[in-house]
């Protein structure tokens, strides 16, 4: 990685021998320190959230992370843990998911990484959302006039590579945060999504928290998506 940022993006960082500077943020980390957690040292350089797979007799497992923009969980409770019981929360991850997510896993070759968008509707900007952030009674302060500000669009950029030397997977998550109202300039996407919402079984929708905004979210939707046809 120290490679990767001093070849590709040189205005941001800088190498003197034993230290990597990083520019934007005059932030300095003597390289030999992080020696034995290279991870650590990695996600400080970066904005993405890095954690890393290890292949077991139960599939590929979470062996190792830096990680601080997680939403609704915690490393504590998913490490050491294999794909399937990470994902057990999402509805129908067993019957439908972990087959063709292990079989992806499988066949990952490190010259071709991969990558996907994931999306969320919160009710925070902030990118640190454990578990325990939301407030009670959240969702009874959201209504048409307000969600655009209330509301936020949080998109997960997440990859998949596997390690030369290892062998081992590094799957990053890169996370983006929007006031729900940047759709207000794109009628067609709110559109999109109000269909995927409408569509969307309900128990996803409520792995999503959607369902306590679900009528104030289509709400606003349907009021966006309509300025497509003025």
């Amino acid at each position: 990685m120290l490679d990767h940022l001093l070849k590709h993006f040189p205005q941001h960082y800088r190498r003197h021998s034993q230290t990597i500077d990083a520019i934007a943020t005059h932030q300095v980390w003597h390289i030999p320190d992080f020696e034995s957690a290279p991870l650590d040292l990695a996600g400080r350089l970066v904005q993405e959230d890095l954690l890393l797979m290890e292949r077991s007799r139960q599939g590929y497992r979470l062996v190792a992370a830096s990680l601080c923009f997680p939403l609704r969980w915690r490393l504590r409770e998913k490490l050491g843990c294999p794909l399937t019981q990470i994902h057990a929360p999402v509805p129908g991850y067993s019957e439908k998911l972990a087959h063709p997510v292990d079989s992806v896993f499988n066949r990952l070759k490190s010259s071709h990484p991969v990558w996907r968008l994931n999306w969320s509707i919160v009710e925070s900007p902030e990118l640190f959302f454990p578990p325990d952030k939301a407030k009670p009674g959240w969702e009874t302060t959201i209504n048409c006039q307000n969600a655009g500000d209330k509301l936020f669009l949080r998109v997960e950029r997440q990859t998949l590579r596997r390690l030369a030397t290892s062998g081992d997977i590094l799957f990053t998550v890169r996370t983006y945060v929007h006031p729900l109202r940047v759709l207000e300039d794109n009628p067609q996407m709110a559109h999109n999504l109000m269909e995927t919402i409408q569509q969307m079984p309900l128990e996803m929708q409520n792995y999503k928290n959607l369902l306590p905004i679900q009528e104030v979210l289509l709400g606003y939707l349907e009021y966006i998506a309509s300025f497509k046809h003025l």
